[in-house]
């Protein structure tokens, strides 16, 4: 993130519309011990009334009572906003949790309101509640407790520049600046810093920073990664790395990946039912896009291919993207391609590189096992960290380097 005076309007004219509309997909990474785990909210339906998204995750989770090693959890739930609360709404309710209701009367969830954020961008200060994580199923009966509104902490937030900010993201797979403002408080002595998307009608929490420097990183962690073992981290962190304008009406696949490492845990909360018509077209529109480039550079990144957490298993967020490689195939049936995987560089090499060549061989035989792909146009590998494309010291940046690469032959 970057700050320059006079840029705000260049920013603005320049960058892609970040648009409230079913389809639309942020990517969020959270920086654990462990690396990096990306949570995914997708937007499934848009009336008159409200926005109902849908939020999963796969991450490792530690028993402290238990001397097991932490297991892998998906956690799916849904999470519906009164359009009336995106105007007005002074709470942001940023914990997803299978505790939490769909429905979080007088809070946001993605973003501001479009309230608060006028009276921030102006220079003025405005309270903005933000919540602890939850313990036990809230009420949603002020008179019972604890509820919902129990667990919110509320201080006044001020833009901390008057300068334009900008904000680096893969936005469709490209990367892009995003002007945003910057604002920050104090919540009862936790440091609390937001970056917020310039934009009144979708003003989206790009990054999330409370408890700011507070909480000391073991020079093990530091390593891994590949910061000052004197650099203090933050309490809790979240930064948005991809947003797909997907305005296609779409919601999850059920369908469960063919290839992969194992089961996961039972999956907490419930998936939407498809919209395969809308899932289908964008599939198309993707697979130009991809062509095009193939056509262009010899050469594509697919950043919308989705692993559960440091394994091969094919997340189904990715059916999307693999049913839009198939499709270019089939569009192009003299293609051969090569497809890489390449990691981050949290963990080993000789780890890193057995997982990329995993992943990598997992697409191969989804498309083979679902798509109908012929198993003798591709070929698969894997460079582990050894090829990446930004810097290793950023949430965003690492996002970048776990990718799946299309080669053409």
């Amino acid at each position: 993130m970057l700050a320059f005076p006079l840029l705000a309007a260049a920013m603005a004219s320049s960058a892609p519309a970040i648009p409230v509309c079913e389809g639309l997909t942020i990517v969020t990474a959270v920086v654990q011990e462990s690396g990096d785990y990306e949570s995914i909210k997708r937007i499934t339906s848009v009336t008159e009334e409200d926005v109902t998204l849908h939020y999963s995750n796969e991450r490792l989770v530690s028993d402290f009572l238990s001397s097991d090693p932490p297991k892998l959890v998906r956690y799916e739930m849904d999470r519906t906003v009164a359009k009336a609360d995106l105007e007005s709404a002074t709470l942001y309710l940023q914990q997803y949790d299978p505790l939490l209701p769909v429905s979080a009367p007088s809070a946001t969830a993605i973003s501001i309101s479009s309230d608060v954020f006028r009276r921030l961008k102006r220079g003025a200060s405005a309270e903005l509640g933000i919540f602890l994580p939850f313990t036990e199923r809230p009420s949603l009966d002020r008179d019972d407790h604890p509820n919902l509104w129990d667990n919110a902490l509320v201080a006044p937030l001020t833009k901390i520049s008057d300068g334009a900010t900008s904000f680096s993201v893969l936005v469709d797979s490209r990367q892009v600046t995003l002007p945003a403002i910057e604002v920050g408080g104090d919540y009862f002595g936790d440091r609390t810093r937001l970056v917020i998307l310039d934009d009144e009608k979708n003003p989206l929490v790009l990054q999330y920073r409370f408890g700011v420097g507070s909480v000391s990183v073991s020079p093990e962690v530091a390593k891994m990664l590949g910061i000052s073992e004197q650099a203090p981290a933050d309490r809790e962190r979240f930064d948005v790395i991809k947003i797909e304008t997907n305005c296609a009406g779409r919601a999850e696949s059920k369908q469960q990946p063919a290839s992969g490492a194992g089961d996961l845990p039972a999956m907490e909360g419930s998936l939407p039912e498809p919209d395969l018509d809308g899932e289908a077209s964008l599939a198309r529109q993707l697979a130009e896009v991809l062509e095009a480039e193939i056509e262009k550079d010899g050469a594509v990144d697919l950043h919308a291919v989705y692993f559960s957490f440091g394994s091969a298993r094919l997340r189904r967020e990715s059916d999307v993207t693999l049913t839009a490689v198939a499709e270019m195939l089939k569009r192009n049936p003299d293609w051969r391609i090569s497809i890489v995987g390449h990691t981050d560089n949290v963990g080993g090499d000789v780890a890193n590189l057995k997982l990329s060549r995993a992943r990598a061989f997992a697409v191969q035989q989804s498309l083979v096992s679902r798509w109908n792909v012929a198993a003798s146009r591709m070929t698969s590998d894997g460079f582990g960290e050894g090829a990446p494309v930004a810097d290793n010291a950023s949430p965003a940046g690492r996002a970048r380097n776990r990718r799946v690469e299309i080669v053409k032959q």
